[in-house]
């Protein structure tokens, strides 16, 4: 029988290695633009950000693309509202011509978002709002093969974070939160494999991804762990220039250190201090036993298993708010048609925008998700449908207005970039 299965998976490694080469080569024949591109461009811009579980905000952002004809990409933008976010970024600096890659990054957010018990028992009430405030930078080295068919890079991302208040769906605030300052680091080890016919806005190919994250933290009453993600989308030309994208996703938690999942001593350790409510006070007292309660099952669950990346948000599922859904392990089945009505190249130059308008899309999807603790209890039961539109520019730059319903409700979502992002930068698991 183990015979058996190794043959099978030997053929199924050889078919797989046949069709990567057939659309590597496809790829490199059908390309439909460069795979470096020097022409310089830049944008003001206004930034309605909808995201949902975090809420909305308003502000200003400004990217200044292949500066002096070089490569290098600025971006900074700052964001005011329900959530505020500042950011500068630097991409693409060559370090060696065409090969080796840097980017860089810092950020500052003051953030109150809506934050989901784990397991599939949770409902859309069985949340909390942490208000937090941090800052941070990040760093990426990456090395580039053949024409950026093939990627690989070390990602480093180091924050201090502070937690001003914790309140449930109610307004009620925690007693006995730590609110003192804390740091953390995560540690990214990424690899592509990119044999579609365009780096950022593919119709044809396919592009499998690799993500290996270490999160390091100094909080003894918290489990070591690794996550691993692996994404394979898939896209299929539709026509002369639409494309019907396909999309696999997978993440698993993997525990290295396992803390304690002890109740009384998780109690003691990162209880609510409940019981220095007067019984006077007994719906209080009720109400802040049942927190507690909550949030010890919670830390014994992700002390056992960890907690691999959620979904929800601008991503995936984009029905459901961000990081909606949180386990051991998560997985999820996509689909979009990419209606590409207008793909004529528009060249502009205004007073605070120069570039190339590559496409007007309007894009159709549905998904479906599972999360669970255990592999063998992942179900596909979570789904979500929507439409948006997009609008395309040369460098990779993509506004995305999309309206997605599913379970739990409807959710409009506005974002640069197209979905299904391993680094999104509204993944606050990442």
């Amino acid at each position: 029988m183990k015979i058996i299965r190794t043959k099978k998976m030997t053929i199924i490694s050889y078919l797989l290695l046949a069709l990567i080469l057939i659309f590597s080569h496809k790829a490199h024949a059908l390309r439909r633009g460069e795979v470096f591109d020097y022409t310089p461009s830049y944008f003001l811009y206004p930034i309605p950000g909808k995201i949902p579980g975090l809420g909305s905000a308003f502000g200003i952002g400004a990217t200044y693309n292949n500066i002096a004809g070089s490569d290098v990409d600025v971006t900074g933008a700052h964001l005011s509202g329900d959530f505020d976010v500042t950011i500068l970024t630097m991409l693409n600096l060559h370090l060696l011509e065409e090969s080796l890659l840097l980017d860089a990054g810092i950020f500052n957010y003051d953030v109150a978002s809506v934050t989901y018990d784990r397991g599939s028992g949770t409902t859309k009430n069985d949340y909390i709002l942490p208000h937090v405030e941090g800052k941070g930078f990040y760093s990426q080295l990456t090395f580039l093969s053949i024409e950026r068919i093939f990627e690989l890079y070390y990602r480093i991302k180091k924050q201090d974070y502070k937690v001003h208040s914790v309140r449930d769906k109610d307004g009620n605030a925690f007693s006995n939160i730590d609110n003192s300052k804390k740091s953390s680091t995560n540690h990214q080890v990424g690899a592509v494999l990119d044999i579609t016919d365009h780096r950022y806005d593919p119709r044809f190919g396919l592009k499998l991804e690799y993500l290996f994250t270490k999160p390091e933290n100094n909080d003894s009453t918290q489990s070591s762990f690794y996550i691993e993600d692996i994404s394979l989308k898939f896209y299929l030309p539709m026509g002369k220039n639409s494309t019907w994208a396909f999309n696999y996703f997978q993440s698993d938690a993997h525990i290295t250190n396992k803390a304690s999942v002890d109740e009384n001593q998780l109690r003691s350790d990162i209880g609510l201090n409940c019981e220095s409510i007067p019984d006077s006070l007994s719906s209080e007292k009720s109400t802040c036993l049942e927190i507690e309660n909550q949030r010890i099952q919670e830390r014994i669950a992700f002390n056992t298993y960890g907690r691999a990346t959620a979904m929800g948000g601008s991503q995936r599922l984009r029905s459901y708010d961000n990081g909606r859904f949180s386990a051991g392990h998560t997985r999820f089945l996509g689909s979009e048609f990419r209606w590409n009505f207008n793909t004529e190249k528009k060249p502009f130059d205004i007073l605070i925008m120069k570039g190339i308008r590559t496409g007007l899309q309007l894009a159709f999807f549905g998904g479906l998700g599972a999360f669970a603790d255990k592999k063998e209890d992942l179900n596909y039961k979570y789904h979500s449908l929507g439409a948006g539109a997009r609008m395309v520019f040369q460098g990779g730059t993509v506004f995305r207005a999309d309206f997605a319903t599913g379970t739990e409700g409807s959710r409009t979502t506005l974002f640069i970039d197209y979905p299904w992002s391993l680094s999104p930068i509204d993944n606050s698991g990442q």
